[in-house]
This record gives structure tokens, sequence and C-alpha cells, in this order.
């Protein structure tokens, strides 16, 4: 663990919102860093998060995805299941909320009753019950592909972090009231991701930024979509997307261009953070 006095600190731009310098920042992958069923960076936002660490910024990735489908644009560390699971570069955890066993059998019972597809992902790797292309349809969101795991029965019996799937927009609000003690990330209309109860992507923001000895109030962070509200609620500076939803923008300090016109790059200028 480091402590942000460690962290270079010498003519660090002050920013209006806060009236302090930005030392941690926070991104969302897909819709944000990446157009979706993009896996290259563009030169910009490459650029923007190399000069961020070049001034001793930390650079931390705030996802819906597993941490093992991040993609390795040099993390500091990963936020990943939409806040389930917070990991150093170094892979030590700084923030972990797996959903309960008797939980995630409800959730097994209700999806398997409704005949839709799964994917229970754990720690270090994630499987599917079987395949199912409406999942698939999600997953390519992310340029990823279900595989089927002949051991999916014995994932209900280990630790889960979150079930990703294609549970329809008729069935997501029967699903939240008879399943009240999880979070139910309805951030696009292909699919769901599930997590415990109490996760989101601001409850680990506040973990890592703790970990780091960094002031909540010295954090930015960018976003697109409503899993990402929360983290944007969170940081001390709130971006969105100018390809965001319009929910997201209206809590935003402010809307920056879309990911495919380097967005970030360009608030990121307009901030003097790089140049």
């Amino acid at each position: 663990m480091i402590s942000y006095n460690q962290i270079g600190d010498k003519d660090m731009t002050l920013q209006k919102e806060t009236g302090q310098p930005v030392r941690i920042a926070f991104f969302d992958i897909d819709g944000t860093l990446l157009p979706f069923r993009q896996t290259q960076l563009s030169p910009g936002h490459a650029e923007a998060l190399r000069q961020l660490q070049k001034q001793g910024i930390l650079v931390v990735a705030a996802s819906g995805r597993p941490p093992y489908i991040i993609p390795d644009f040099g993390f500091d560390a990963r936020i990943a299941f939409n806040g389930a699971l917070a990991v150093t570069k170094d892979g030590e955890i700084a923030y972990e909320n797996a959903i309960e066993q008797p939980l995630l059998a409800k959730v097994y019972r209700f999806l398997s009753d409704h005949g839709i597809g799964m994917i229970l992902a754990g720690e270090t790797s994630m499987g599917a019950d079987r395949y199912d292309q409406k999942l698939q349809d999600y997953l390519s969101l992310a340029s990823q592909k279900v595989v089927p795991d002949p051991g999916f029965m014995v994932r209900l019996s280990q630790p889960c972090l979150q079930v990703i799937a294609a549970v329809p927009g008729e069935l997501r609000e029967q699903m939240r009231r008879e399943i009240p003690e999880l979070e139910i990330f309805g951030w696009h209309p292909l699919g769901v991701d599930i997590t415990s109860s109490g996760v989101s992507k601001g409850e680990a923001l506040k973990a890592v930024c703790s970990w780091y000895g960094i002031p909540i109030s010295q954090s930015i962070a960018f976003g697109d979509a409503m899993n990402d509200k929360e983290l944007l609620e969170a940081a001390g500076i709130a971006v969105a997307m100018g390809n965001a939803q319009e929910d997201l923008k209206q809590i935003a300090d402010t809307v920056t261009e879309p990911v495919e016109e380097d967005g970030i790059w360009t608030e990121l200028k307009r901030r003097n953070l790089v140049s």
C-alpha cells in the first residue's frame, strides 16, 4: 500500500469544482474508454492515460467486466463486477463483496425457471451453464464469447461475484421483487449484471481511494451508463461522456465529447491535466 503523499504532487492543477488537484482517475471501459465492440484504445485515450501516470496520477478501471477481461492498459488498479471487486495491479484485494450462496441458488432457480442462460463469474474465472444466443449478443458488447462450462454446477457452490444473464426488460422488475437482496444492473437492453446488495462502483471508488490514502475529493471519474451513476456521484469530479445516457448527464459536473471523439482526452486537456 502507498500513501498519496508518496505520489507526485508538484505543480498539480487545482480543479474549479473542488479547489484541489486530481490524484486518481477512474474510467469506465465500454462506452467510455472504448467504443462498444472495440478492443484497442484510440491514440488520444492511450496518450491521456500515459500522461496522467507520468504525473503520478493513479489510473483505475471501473467496469462491469470481470477483472480478467478488463483490457491491460496499464491500470494501477481495477474495479470489476460493477464494484463487487477492487484489485491493485499487484493483485492485492482492496474490496470484495461476493453473493451469498442461498441468494445465488435463488438466482439460479429464477433464471432456470424462465429458460434464461447465465454466466457465473468468480474472482479468477467464469463459465456459462450453456450456450445462449441472447447472452452471446450481450457479451459481444465487450468482444467476449459465451463459453459453456462442464463444471457449471460446481460453480454454484463456489464464491461468485457476479451473475451475467440476458434477462429481458419485462422480467427485470419481477426479479428485483422476488430477490430484493441483490443488485441488478440493467445498464443495457441486452442483459443484466447481478451482484450482492450494496455493490456499486461508487463504494468501490471509496475503497480504492482509502487503500491509497487519497481523499475522494481528489478523484475524477468518467462514465456513460447508469451503472456508472454511483461512481460519478462519489467522485470529486464527475464527467459524463457525450454518448452517455441522458439521466447520467444530469448528475455529472460536466459532459465531454463522445468516446468516438476522444472525449476523455478533450476533457483532461480542458482541465490542464494533459497537454
